[in-house]
């Protein structure tokens, strides 16, 4: 894990933050968890995970933003929200887009487990999201990678969207890979952007450096 996570920080660079987690709180921890505080690898719009890791075989579907949870007011909203349903060897660890579903480890089996925030009211639902693991700890961690996702959006017509990832080196935008001769991928991903944003478009989501350099 050491690896992964030093190589993480290595290309997340100066966008990559040090946990804001209290001490007291980190030490209540797991160590598995604690091990994860050590590195500058916090912060939002940052850093993601393949879809297909949470549902098999749906590799057409867009990654997933993923942000670790380092607040100790994250974690007290947990308890007064969740922790009623959600028994106590499941511990919450980060969320996917933004804070709408909730990424948990569980201590006793080293698993991880995903619910979207509405779940709570469906008893059944929530079971089985608890019951039925997501994947192991080990398999998440390893599929961490640093987000290259962007969604665009009407903002008078939510239904209007636009997905654009890098993926395996190529665009991939409304579920098609764009052919390209240039070899800076890259420029091509933001002139896409910035093509959306001159039809009316506005990013709802998108990369800490995707942003930036949109905004140069």
């Amino acid at each position: 894990m050491k690896e992964i996570f030093e190589d993480i920080e290595f290309q997340l660079g100066e966008f990559g933050l040090h946990s804001q987690l209290s001490e007291e709180k980190k030490s209540t921890l797991p160590k598995i968890l604690k091990e994860i505080h050590k590195y500058n690898v916090f912060g939002s719009d940052l850093l993601a995970v393949p879809a297909e890791l949470i549902i098999s075989g749906d590799d057409q579907e867009y990654e997933r933003p993923f942000s670790f949870l380092d607040l100790d007011e994250g974690f007290v909203n947990f308890e007064n929200e969740f922790r009623s349903e959600v028994p106590i060897d499941f511990i919450p660890m980060g969320y996917l887009y933004g804070a709408s579903e909730i990424v948990l480890y569980n201590n006793l089996n080293n698993s991880i487990h995903i619910f979207h925030v509405s779940d709570i009211v469906d008893q059944d639902r929530m079971k089985y999201k608890l019951d039925n693991p997501t994947c192991t700890f080990k398999d998440f961690i390893s599929q961490i990678r640093l987000q290259t996702v962007t969604c665009l959006l009407h903002p008078k017509d939510y239904s209007k969207a636009t997905l654009i990832e890098l993926r395996k080196n190529k665009i991939y935008l409304d579920y098609e890979f764009l052919a390209s001769k240039s070899e800076d991928i890259w420029e091509v991903y933001l002139d896409k952007c910035r093509s959306q944003i001159a039809d009316g478009m506005e990013i709802h989501y998108a990369p800490q450096n995707v942003i930036q350099k949109l905004q140069q």
